[in-house]
């Protein structure tokens, strides 16, 4: 059997074995993908086609089932993208401070932090998100061309 050891540095905050990834779970990251898969879906020229095509109603349950497949599918990489986000940005206090805001509810400790990682998260996850909402739309078209 392992045991993980923790060495405290003299002068440093305790955090816990993976704080950035705590904190990120935390920040509903599946949400936050779906979110961002569904607004591109609505805003494309070829999610207003489907639309037109299929009427607002069935559009949205076609959007709304390949939201959460392409979350399911990629929802653990954009989370881990956004653990390795914080884990970069933030230094360990600044990380023991988000995992004391996040349990706190502490919207406003936490905002100056997050305006530091989004940035990071934005540059490592733009490709993710074109390949998801590429995956969904692709997906959505496919399904509109079907005879219901």
């Amino acid at each position: 059997m392992m045991l993980a050891a923790t060495v405290m540095l003299p002068g440093a905050t305790a955090v816990a074995p993976d704080a950035a990834a705590q904190v990120a779970a935390a920040m509903a990251p599946q949400q936050q993908l779906a979110s961002f898969v569904r607004r591109t879906l609505d805003a494309t020229v070829t999610g207003r086609m489907v639309v037109d095509k299929v009427g607002r109603e069935r559009a949205d349950a076609l959007f709304a089932a390949e939201t959460a497949r392409v979350v399911e599918k990629y929802g653990a990489e954009w989370e881990a993208n956004l653990a390795a986000s914080y884990r970069e940005t933030l230094n360990p206090a600044e990380l023991a401070t988000a995992q004391a805001a996040v349990a706190a509810r502490d919207q406003a400790a936490m905002m100056p932090l997050m305006q530091r990682v989004g940035p990071v998260m934005q540059a490592k996850s733009t490709k993710l998100l074109e390949r998801a909402s590429l995956d969904a739309l692709n997906a959505v078209v496919a399904a509109a061309e079907k005879p219901q």
